[in-house]
């Protein structure tokens, strides 16, 4: 996918999130926006930036359902 494609179809994709997509615990009116994770590898997520992040909330959502 060319670069510039892929920045549109990532704003584009965030722009749908923030009007369809309810956080629990998040103040919508103050929170920062959300970071577009391109892809996991075990316990860590990667941003579209290619920064890591170390997943240490998904066990929350397993545990509340």
């Amino acid at each position: 996918m060319e670069k510039s494609a892929r920045r549109t179809s990532v704003s584009q994709l965030a722009d749908s999130d923030q009007r369809s997509i309810w956080r629990p615990y998040t103040q919508e009116g103050t929170a920062a926006p959300p970071i577009p994770i391109a892809r996991a590898e075990g316990a860590y997520l990667y941003d579209t930036q290619g920064r890591r992040y170390f997943d240490a909330m998904s066990s929350w959502w397993v545990n509340l359902h």
